[in-house]
């Protein structure tokens, strides 16, 4: 009897702490805040008077990118100068040589031959791609780098479509 009296008490206790508690929050105004009422159009209107012309490139970056430009060329020349080779190599593998064979190794070192080949290439649109950064991070006009680099990315990705149609074939049965 002792227990339910004590029980009783502490529910009593417990819920008078909890209704108290309740009656002292308070809820969140629905009223305007002042981010919702603030003028939008005016603060695009300050930003776009803001904006400053880029600023033309410097020579030594517009060297840099003839050199790059030059070295990518290399590259490509390198690539179509070996892809001949590779794709003789896989032609002779694909769907006849089982893995480790001797014609699959060829392949291989045949296509891991041409990806080397193309190094120049690759690393050529990494620099144009550094440069780019930089120049618009320092707020310069990238036309001329985009110039340099449209050209660059275009032969690496043909390099990168024709490296994968040659793993492919090596690949399926």
């Amino acid at each position: 009897m002792l227990r339910r009296l004590t029980a009783l008490l502490a529910l009593l206790w417990f819920g008078s702490v909890e209704s108290a508690h309740a009656q002292q929050r308070t809820y969140p105004s629905l009223s305007r805040r002042p981010v919702e009422s603030r003028d939008r159009d005016a603060e695009l209107a300050k930003a776009a008077e803001q904006v400053v012309a880029p600023r033309p490139l410097d020579a030594a970056v517009l060297a840099e990118l003839g050199r790059l430009s030059t070295q990518a060329t290399a590259g490509g020349s390198a690539f179509d100068r070996d892809v001949a080779q590779s794709d003789r190599a896989v032609a002779a593998a694909a769907g006849t040589a089982s893995v480790s064979s001797e014609a699959w190794i060829l392949a291989q070192q045949a296509l891991s031959a041409l990806d080397a080949s193309r190094f120049d290439s690759v690393s050529a649109l990494a620099g144009m791609d550094s440069i780019y950064v930089e120049q618009l991070n320092g707020g310069r006009d990238v036309s001329a780098v985009e110039g340099y680099r449209a050209p660059v990315l275009a032969m690496v990705d043909r390099q990168n479509d024709r490296l994968d149609s040659l793993r492919f074939r090596l690949t399926r049965p």
